[in-house]
C-alpha cells in the first residue's frame, strides 16, 4: 500500500465536458511525458498482472509507457470509485475487455497510443473510447482491413486529408467496438460511419451498428485523433 492519496496534481485534461452533466460520462486525456515526474509513485500502483506485462515489453520506453498508463488509469479509476487506485482488481469479460471486479464499480474504457492516454468512465453504461496518434500509414492498404464498403470515398480525398479521414475511422469503429464489449472479435468492416464522420464536418453521429445503437463523439488535433462510443441510458 502506498501512503500517497489515490489522486495527484495535473491528472490531464477533461475532454468532452459537456457529457458529464448531459450524459453522466466522465472523460479524461493525459500526456504520458507529463506524468514521468509521477512515475515512482504511479508505478507502486500497478498489481503484479500489470508488472509482468510491462516486463514482456522488449523496449524501455514502451514499459516506462505502459506502467505510466497503468498508473494513471488507476487513479483516475479510484477517484471516479472512490477507493485507494491500488486498490482496484480487474477482470476481464469473455471478449477480453478489462472490467473492475469490485461491485458497483463503474464502467470504463482506457486506450494509450505513443505518449498519449484517455479514459471514458460511466456508473450508468458501458462506453468505449480510443485515441490514436497519426502516423505515417498506407491507406489503401489498411482501409479493407476494416472499411465498409461506403468508406472507400476516403481514397478520393485529397492526399493530406486521407491520414486523419481513417484515423477517424479507425477510432470511431474502435470505441463502437470497445463499447460493445467486443473489441475487434466484431467485424469493423460491417460498420458505417459516414461521410460527415469521416471528412470531419461532424464532431458527434448517431448510428446503428450490430443491431444497437450507439452516439459517437470526436475530439481532434494535428497530432492525434480521440473517439467516444456512449451506448443508449437505461431506460
Amino acid at each position: 500500500m502506498t501512503d500517497r492519496p489515490a489522486t495527484f496534481p495535473d491528472q490531464g485534461t477533461q475532454i468532452f465536458p459537456d457529457l458529464a452533466a448531459e450524459q453522466e460520462v466522465v472523460c479524461y486525456h493525459a500526456s504520458l511525458e507529463a506524468l514521468a515526474s509521477e512515475a515512482p509513485h504511479l508505478t507502486s500502483l500497478l498489481d503484479a498482472q500489470e508488472r509482468i506485462r510491462a516486463r514482456t515489453l522488449r523496449r524501455t520506453r514502451e514499459r516506462t509507457r505502459f506502467m505510466l498508463a497503468h498508473g494513471w488509469m488507476r487513479c483516475r479509476l479510484g477517484e471516479q470509485f472512490g477507493c485507494p487506485a491500488e486498490s482496484l482488481r480487474f477482470t476481464t469479460n469473455a471478449h477480453g475487455k478489462p472490467e473492475i471486479e469490485q461491485a458497483g464499480a463503474p464502467h470504463f474504457s482506457f486506450s494509450a497510443s505513443e505518449d498519449q492516454a484517455v479514459i471514458a468512465m460511466a456508473e450508468a453504461r458501458p462506453v468505449g473510447i480510443d485515441i490514436e496518434c497519426m502516423t505515417g500509414i498506407d491507406v489503401k492498404i489498411m482501409l479493407p482491413m476494416v472499411g465498409h464498403a461506403t468508406d472507400n470515398l476516403i481514397l478520393d480525398l485529397p492526399g493530406p486529408e486521407q491520414g486523419p479521414a481513417f484515423y477517424r475511422l479507425w477510432t470511431g469503429k474502435e470505441a463502437v467496438l470497445k463499447a460493445m464489449g467486443t473489441g475487434f472479435r466484431s467485424d469493423p468492416r460491417t460498420i458505417e460511419l459516414g461521410e460527415d464522420w469521416l471528412t470531419g464536418h461532424a464532431a458527434a453521429i448517431s448510428l446503428e451498428a450490430f443491431g444497437q445503437s450507439f452516439r459517437l463523439h470526436c475530439a481532434a488535433t494535428e497530432d492525434y485523433v480521440i473517439s467516444l462510443a456512449l451506448t443508449p441510458l437505461p431506460a
